[in-house]
């Protein structure tokens, strides 16, 4: 699940609380491929914000961007499929 519908759906949680699960979801995160081709679909599909992709994979926005831009990861083709 993505962190951020799961925070929207809990309100019970505190904004502390919600604040430290995103921290904690920022970690640093070494992308497969696989992780790779699936970010350059949902971009190209325009189903998730880069917002949403960066918490879901636990990278930051700024990665994120770097993929859709071409500048990393250039090796990697745009799947027409879900991969």
């Amino acid at each position: 699940l993505f962190l951020r519908f799961w925070l929207n759906h809990f309100p019970l949680l505190t904004a502390e609380e919600k604040r430290d699960l995103r921290r904690a979801n920022k970690r640093l995160t070494t992308l497969t491929v696989q992780d790779v081709l699936e970010i350059k679909y949902f971009l190209s599909k325009n189903s998730f914000t880069q917002g949403d992709l960066a918490l879901q994979y636990g990278v930051t926005k700024g990665t994120i961007a770097t993929i859709k831009r071409g500048q990393s990861w250039k090796d990697v083709p745009t799947p027409t499929e879900y991969p």
